[in-house]
């Protein structure tokens, strides 16, 4: 999925085996990605915002894997291209991911209660999640977490980390 603009609402979907998850290359505000799961299988990253100002993302499942191009599957970024400005304001929180980076300037606003497969820091936790679909779900919500699964209602509002039942 791939975005431009201002005002979107991301919500619910289920992206597996394609060349990216959710991205924005050309810049990007006040959007909403929620309550998505992203398995790819080879590609780029999971959600990839360029020049965000204001956007949330929260509640998403990015699944580990190693077939992805330049980093592990996975991944939230934020970044930039070197003619547009960096992005601020950015609300990463409650996503299970491999990793969360920011590039190039690129700032998160908050980042906290992720589930990172390594490296996390701040107020993020590591921990390889658990889904009710076993390994490999086969379908959106396999990839509910299960029973004492870490992430478990550690996401902000006492929740669990990652997608919820929709």
């Amino acid at each position: 999925i791939q975005l431009f603009g201002s005002g979107h609402v991301i919500k619910g979907n289920y992206i597996v085996s394609s060349a990216d998850g959710i991205v924005a290359y050309d810049g990007i505000a006040n959007s909403i990605i929620e309550h998505n799961v992203v398995d790819l299988k080879t590609g780029r990253y999971g959600i990839e915002l360029y020049s965000d100002n204001g956007s949330t993302i929260r509640y998403n499942t990015l699944v580990y894997g190693t077939g992805c191009e330049y980093v592990p599957c996975g991944q939230i970024i934020l970044s930039r291209k070197t003619s547009d400005p960096a992005g601020t304001g950015t609300i990463v929180e409650n996503n299970i991911a491999t990793a969360i980076s920011t590039e190039n300037g690129s700032t998160a606003a908050v980042n906290r209660n992720n589930m990172l497969r390594s490296g996390a820091s701040g107020q993020n936790t590591n921990g390889t999640p658990v889904f009710v679909g076993g390994a490999s779900p086969a379908n959106f919500a396999g990839f509910l977490l299960a029973s004492g699964s870490p992430g478990k209602g550690a996401a902000t509002d006492g929740s669990d980390v990652g997608i919820h039942a929709q």
